[in-house]
C-alpha cells in the first residue's frame, strides 16, 4: 500500500515535521544548490530551512547547468538557477575561501553587505564538505562569486548527524547565523534554532520508536 505523503514537507505523514517550521522574514533571498545525494538524506536540514524562510530558492544538482527546481519551493516564485544568477542582483557565495582560490577573489563582510540587502542574494552549497567542494570545482561560474562566511556564536547543535569537526555547522545553522548578523535580528537565530531543535527531536523520536 502506498504511503500517504504530507503536502507540506513531502514526507510520509508519519514522519511529517511541519509542526516544527517557523515563519522567518529574511530580507535577502537565499538560494540553495543541493547535492543530489543530500536530497535523499532524511536528516537534511534544508527542507525545514526552505519551509521557514519567506525568500528562498532550492535546486538539486552538482552543476549550474543540471540544477533542477525542487518541489518544496512555491512554483510561482521558483526560478531556474542559471537565470537566478543573472537576475540583476549581486550574488555572494556562502563558503569559506580555499587554498585553490585566486588571491584576488573578493571576500565580503557582513558589515559591508548589510546596507545592500535588497539588491543582493546569497547562494549556499548543501552537502558534505567533500561534495560541496567538488560542486565548487565543477562550476567556474560559482568559483568567481564573491565569498561571505560567518563566525558561529556556538558549536553546532546537529546531534542526529555526524559533523566534519566542531566548527562545522548544518546548512540551517549557517544560514540562520548569517541572516541574524546581516539583519541584526537575534530573533531569526532563535526561531530557526527552535525549529531545528524540534525537527531533530521529531526525527530522533520517530527513528527510535521503530527500534
Amino acid at each position: 500500500m502506498a504511503r500517504t505523503i504530507c503536502q507540506g514537507c513531502v514526507r510520509p505523514v508519519n514522519a511529517c515535521w511541519c509542526h516544527c517550521s517557523r515563519a522567518v522574514a529574511n530580507r535577502i533571498e537565499i538560494g540553495i544548490l543541493q547535492h543530489p545525494d543530500e536530497a535523499k538524506q532524511a536528516k537534511s536540514t534544508v527542507p525545514l530551512l526552505v519551509k521557514c524562510l519567506n525568500r528562498v530558492q532550492l535546486w538539486k544538482g552538482e552543476t549550474v547547468s543540471d540544477a533542477q527546481i525542487c518541489a518544496l519551493v512555491l512554483q510561482d516564485s521558483a526560478m531556474e538557477l542559471n537565470r537566478w544568477l543573472v537576475n540583476g542582483k549581486h550574488t555572494y557565495l556562502l563558503y569559506p575561501k580555499t587554498e585553490d582560490d585566486s588571491p584576488t577573489l573578493p571576500l565580503v563582510t557582513v558589515e559591508s553587505l548589510r546596507p545592500n540587502l535588497q539588491d543582493s542574494q546569497i547562494l549556499v552549497l548543501d552537502g558534505t564538505w567533500r561534495k560541496t567542494y567538488k560542486m565548487l570545482m565543477l562550476n567556474p561560474q560559482l568559483q568567481s562569486l564573491p565569498r561571505i562566511s560567518v563566525e558561529p556564536r556556538k558549536a553546532s547543535q546537529y546531534f542526529i548527524r555526524k559533523q566534519k569537526n566542531s566548527d562545522s555547522l548544518s546548512t540551517l545553522e549557517a544560514v540562520g547565523e548569517l541572516l541574524a548578523q546581516l539583519q541584526e535580528d537575534g530573533c531569526i537565530y532563535t526561531e530557526l534554532n527552535e525549529a531545528f531543535d524540534c525537527f531533530q527531536k521529531s526525527v530522533f523520536h520517530k527513528r527510535h520508536s521503530r527500534e
